[in-house]
């Protein structure tokens, strides 16, 4: 008689075909973790064309005997509307079961959904009880949103230690947001003990991971000497990855560095490129910084028109410096010259806000 290992065997040699069969005959027979592994093959489209009312189905049938693992799936198909009719409230139904019989990933859930009042009556203290449990059973997501809600006494008291203790704990599993906010909570030391050291730490995990803020904030640290020995050059690597991801901030760092010659050979072409991406981002201080490129003629053309235009959006962005500049530069312009230079400040703010 064929049993249901026999189709996990080949679920994992990757005879999908056997699999499946196996399955069917299985699920045929109230099978209800064969009804569940194929509504798995059916919903993510695994040895056979992704199929959600198949998956529909076979969820529902092991979900409706009690299979915990379903019951989430099932769950969580109605929440999403996943090719099916969009219902919170049952969709929490469901979910609510699975959570009762331990899935962590449900508990998860079922916290999220009693945290924004969605498909649940809001309850911010259920919300926490939730991701309590799931963080118990060591859910990374659970852990980083249960410290989120000591951090800010969100639906539970207050307590920075515990928040701490819940964002390493998320943070050693490799959770990227848990890694920055232990590393901006021990940079800052407003409510732990600061240690750059610590800082750098858990800056370097997430940033390593790809985390825009945290390679710029990583940066930082190498650029100023702390809890790292001071280097130009590793922080105009980490400020290289940040602006190549399109923070604004490290662009316009990046571009300094580039005029001054720090941690990299001194190119105000580079300088200019890294600017305007800023500058085109909003940042006041890099369209002011512009403006002095373009007045000075470093790495462009000296263009009184153009170093006006910049200042005068900087201006507008609150960059004092920016006023100033355009002042300044303005008693050596034509009217004709001042104009130009503030329709073009017009265009640029409607294109680019």
């Amino acid at each position: 008689m064929t049993d249901f290992q026999t189709g996990m065997n080949a679920y994992k040699s990757g005879d999908y075909v056997q699999a499946i069969r196996v399955f069917e005959e299985l699920a045929e027979q109230d099978n209800t973790s064969a009804q569940y592994a194929l509504g798995c093959m059916y919903d993510r489209g695994t040895g056979t064309p992704r199929d959600s009312k198949e998956a529909f189905n076979w969820y529902l049938e092991a979900a409706s005997k009690g299979h915990a693992l379903a019951q989430h799936s099932f769950g969580a198909m109605l929440y999403e509307g996943q090719d099916a009719i969009q219902d919170y409230e049952e969709g929490a139904k469901w979910i609510h079961k699975a959570a009762t019989q331990g899935i962590a990933l449900a508990q998860f859930n079922l916290g999220t959904m009693y945290f924004n009042g969605q498909g649940v009556g809001q309850d911010k203290f259920r919300a926490v009880s939730w991701y309590q449990r799931a963080a118990n059973s060591g859910l990374a997501n659970a852990q980083h949103n249960l410290a989120l809600a000591y951090h800010f006494g969100d639906g539970v008291v207050l307590d920075y230690s515990k928040s701490e203790k819940w964002f390493r704990k998320a943070g050693e599993q490799g959770h990227v947001d848990a890694q920055y906010n232990l590393g901006f909570m021990y940079r800052n030391g407003d409510v732990v003990l600061q240690d750059f050291k610590e800082a750098v730490n858990w800056y370097r995990k997430a940033a390593e991971q790809g985390y825009v803020k945290a390679q710029f904030n990583l940066s930082l640290m190498y650029n100023g000497g702390e809890g790292v020995p001071q280097s130009y050059e590793e922080a105009a690597n980490w400020y290289s990855k940040a602006a190549k991801q399109g923070h604004a901030g490290a662009q316009h760092n990046l571009a300094l560095m580039y005029c001054e010659g720090e941690g990299l050979p001194k190119d105000y072409g580079l300088a200019i490129n890294w600017l305007r991406l800023a500058a085109e981002q909003g940042l006041a201080a890099a369209q002011s910084d512009l403006g002095v490129m373009y007045e000075n003629g470093f790495g462009v053309e000296s263009n009184t028109v153009l170093s006006h235009m910049w200042g005068n959006i900087a201006g507008s962005n609150g960059s004092e410096l920016g006023a100033e500049n355009r002042k300044r530069l303005e008693p050596t312009m034509s009217q004709s010259q001042i104009v130009q230079a503030q329709n073009l400040a017009k265009k640029l703010i409607q294109i680019h806000g």
